[in-house]
């Protein structure tokens, strides 16, 4: 479990700052050890740095590309089965078995394997997937998932009759998890691995390839013996454990990605496509291509004109033998696509890979004729952008190329259109027998050139990337519903009064007397005195009500934990049997409809006060229980008759949602709430962000937020087209910094480091080290609970659509000086 309570910044030069200075030139510059390290360039990871901890999460409902080290082109791993860690869930159909969910610790450490369980039908107990995937003719496919076994311990993996249809019927393995090996792999999988995992855990794959374009799912089902008898009469309790269920469209298995109600990719870690060099962390916005066949351009979707296409020609970028060659018959050869638009005037950008030695290729997006168009001329000879041209009612035309490895360069053109509802992408080159190879068309709207989308018969669309720390791994806010707990009201007398909103009652005939309040080991406490002789009753008893019945709202099915300090400190504690914590619940006239106590003994409670805390978790159970009230009993030898004389020292009482007690929040009139994070400080901090700023308007860089514009604080590229740097802080949707500039006229592409530091009227920023701005009036929020990367406050806008490489946060305000010098270039 991780702890909670937010890190503070050490300044000293030895321990773990000395030591980790030479291999941390930021933290030796800032003089300060951060809470947050995500050093997405370095590590090509989303681990926090600083303690080794996975706090952000990242999501990508489509597959997408990227650039290796190795400078090709790449495909994000993606997973295509939903709910893979939820099989209980409608998306998996289970065949006579059933899913005992999050019944035992998983492979990444938490609690949240599951287990197939068989029933006692006679048949084939299983588990499927309940959506049916489209598979396409050619592709390969890999199906994987974790398995531990558990009173059976052996499985059949079956993909049936899809997702390899047609010919083949149905693709079958058998694995045994007891030796962590297949028993049999069908002739029809191309590929199968076993992966083992700690306490028992293994990842099993099968591959193949689909030869149709069809529907189908596939299944695990349970076997009775180790050969793989997969139909038998099962026991109703027995069963394996499974984790992790993952289908990619890949040959071989891929790292798993968790999935919920849509597919999801992996974070994609970029790189600079020429050196190798690793840029970090890609977050894009969405984006279609809108181009058919982007890799086909001998298919009848591209028009030709005086020139012939060979397909497959040779080695394209992402290394499939894919890339075709154009070669002219008469000059100019030219090929061109067309798509349909609105009538709005838009701005498109367009891109391809060429491979030449031309003097001159010419690229242009039109709206059909060639009267109305933005083009640019490119010398592939010395891979340099020529000639812009705006022609007709087309505007702000621009072009770029970038070099890959292999003599490929990416050429673009973006150029803004008339209100013409056509936009054809048509390049062209001179001479009559002269050649180039193409590949990777893509005709997408925006300013600017994103990753390369690849199409079929379809557009296709990537998916916004979404990052961000949120929920519990951002922090916790806990509440103690019980009003006072800090004994305010309370009074010292004889009988002296007890704090505001406590009560005492019981059937102990005793009188009790205020003696004192104070603190104990830091524990605001009261000390009552009971004293005289105890009712003849069966079952005498005392106890302190430590709020009004109708104080606290609860519902059925709800988890709250009670607890408080308690302590015999005064008397003698003769004729004191036991004590009880008792969660009680009530009814909306505040009649009891549930009771649950927690028995302890005071003789056991003689530590300090500290440690004489006591706790009781309970789960309400009855319809009609709308409130509940908390207390501490002391029960006597039953009878009565019972004299007693004792001091009863009672400390922070608390009552919170939740299956455990946790640290005591003090209370005075009513109920407080507190946030905690393991790594972030609401009241000030110093954010620091290496990153590349792509040419967008009103983009963040980061965001921390509370999920509305109301409260947040902000690193971003500012509106309009100077190419700002800046930041702004809001608190509840009153603006505090207004967008101060840290840099300005920042070219496409360009590197920027930027760092901001905030605390209430003591707010500044640097970017690649120019002179700080600061602003020494405003408040700031407190009120914050997540950080967005590369997104805006509502996640998957005012994406920033560029690579971040590193993301460090400390949790002071580093001083001025320190924010130009982190921030050097």
């Amino acid at each position: 479990m991780r702890a909670l309570g937010a890190s503070r910044t050490s300044v000293a030069t030895g321990g773990i700052l000395g030591a980790n200075w030479a291999r941390n030139p930021l933290w030796k510059n800032a003089r300060a050890v951060p809470s947050l390290d995500l050093r997405f360039a370095e590590n090509k990871s989303l681990t926090n740095a600083k303690t080794g901890a996975s706090l952000v999460t990242f999501t990508r409902a489509s597959s997408s590309t990227y650039v290796g080290s190795d400078g090709l082109i790449k495909t994000a791993v993606t997973n295509l089965s939903l709910r893979s860690q939820e099989l209980g869930d409608a998306a998996w159909t289970k065949t006579l078995s059933s899913i005992t969910a999050d019944a035992t610790i998983a492979p990444n450490g938490t609690t949240t394997a599951d287990k197939l369980v068989e029933d006692s039908s006679t048949g084939a107990h299983n588990i499927a997937e309940a959506a049916a995937i489209t598979y396409t003719s050619g592709l390969a496919y890999t199906f994987s998932f974790f398995i531990k076994k558990a009173e059976r311990q052996t499985v059949q993996i079956l993909t049936h009759p899809n997702p390899f249809p047609g010919t083949v019927a149905q693709r079958t393995a058998i694995f045994n998890s007891n030796t962590g090996a297949f028993v049999s792999v069908g002739s029809a999988y191309t590929g199968s691995s076993v992966t083992a995992f700690s306490d028992g855990w293994y990842r099993v794959s099968v591959s193949s390839t689909s030869d149709a374009t069809a529907t189908g799912n596939f299944t695990i089902t349970l076997c009775s013996d180790d050969i793989g008898t997969s139909s038998y009469t099962g026991n109703g309790t027995s069963g394996l454990f499974l984790w992790g269920a993952q289908l990619e469209q890949a040959s071989t298995v891929g790292e798993y990605i968790p999935t919920t109600s849509t597919i999801n990719s992996a974070p994609r870690f970029d790189h600079n496509p020429t050196t190798g060099e690793s840029l970090g962390l890609l977050v894009e916005d969405a984006r279609t291509n809108l181009l058919l066949r982007s890799e086909e351009l001998d298919n009848a979707s591209w028009t030709k004109t005086d020139c012939t296409i060979t397909a497959n020609e040779s080695t394209a970028p992402d290394d499939t033998t894919t890339a075709d060659l154009w070669t002219n018959i008469a000059s100019p050869g030219v090929i061109s696509n067309s798509i349909t638009k609105d009538t709005t005037a838009r701005t498109y950008t367009s891109s391809l890979w060429v491979k030449g030695t031309l003097t001159q290729f010419t690229v242009s997006l039109d709206d059909g004729t060639t009267v109305n168009r933005g083009r640019v001329q490119f010398n592939l000879s010395n891979n340099t952008v020529g000639s812009i041209f705006n022609d007709g009612t087309f505007t702000s035309t621009s072009g770029t190329l970038t070099q890959f490895l292999n003599g490929w360069v990416r050429v673009t053109v973006t150029t803004t259109t008339s209100s013409g509802i056509t936009i054809r992408l048509r390049p062209f080159f001179s001479g009559a027998t002269s050649t180039l190879r193409v590949w990777g068309a893509q005709v997408e709207e925006g300013a600017f050139v994103t990753s390369y989308i690849p199409t079929t018969t379809a557009t296709a669309t990537r998916a916004a990337d979404v990052a961000s720390i949120t929920g519990s791994n951002f922090g916790i806010t806990r509440t103690n519903y019980i009003r006072n707990n800090t004994m305010v009201g309370a009074v010292v007398g004889t009988p002296g009064t007890l704090p505001t909103n406590w009560s005492v009652a019981g059937s102990a005939a005793l009188s009790t007397q205020v003696v004192g309040t104070g603190t104990d080991s830091g524990i605001n406490y009261i000390d009552i005195r009971c004293f005289g002789t105890t009712a003849a009753v069966a079952s005498p008893e005392i106890y302190f009500n430590f709020d009004v019945v109708t104080a606290i709202s609860v519902a059925q099915n709800q988890t709250w934990t009670t607890s408080c300090y308690a302590k015999i400190v005064g008397g003698t504690q003769t004729g004191i049997v036991g004590g009880e914590l008792y969660i009680l619940g009530l009814n909306i006239s505040s009649g009891l409809t549930e009771a649950a106590p927690e028995n302890f003994n005071y003789s056991s409670l003689t530590g300090t006060f500290s440690t004489c805390r006591v706790s009781k978790t309970h789960t309400f159970t009855v319809a009609t229980t709308v409130y509940s009230q908390q207390r501490i009993d002391v029960n006597f030898t039953p009878g009565g008759g019972t004299v007693v004389d004792f001091t009863l020292r009672i400390g922070m009482c608390q009552m919170e949602l939740g299956s455990v007690a946790t640290a005591a929040i003090p209370t005075t009139t009513a109920a407080v709430s507190v946030f905690e994070s393991s790594w972030y400080n609401q009241t000030e901090g110093t954010v620091f962000a290496d990153n590349t700023n792509y040419a967008v308007s009103n983009a963040r860089i980061v965001s921390f937020s509370d999920n509305s514009t109301s409260n947040r604080f902000i690193v971003g590229r500012g509106t309009g087209s100077s190419g700002n740097i800046n930041f702004f802080v809001a608190v509840g949707g009153v603006t505090q910094v207004s967008s101060l500039i840290l840099a300005s006229s920042l070219s496409f592409g360009l590197a920027a480091k930027v760092a901001v530091a905030v605390k209430a009227s003591d707010f500044a920023g640097s970017a690649n080290g120019l002179a700080p701005v600061t602003q020494a009036t405003g408040s700031m929020t407190t009120a914050l609970s997540q950080l967005t990367i590369g997104n805006g406050e509502t996640l998957g806008l005012n994406m920033f659509s560029g690579t971040i490489k590193r993301l460090t946060y400390w949790p002071v305000r580093l001083a001025t000086p320190t924010l130009v010098s982190i921030t050097q270039p």
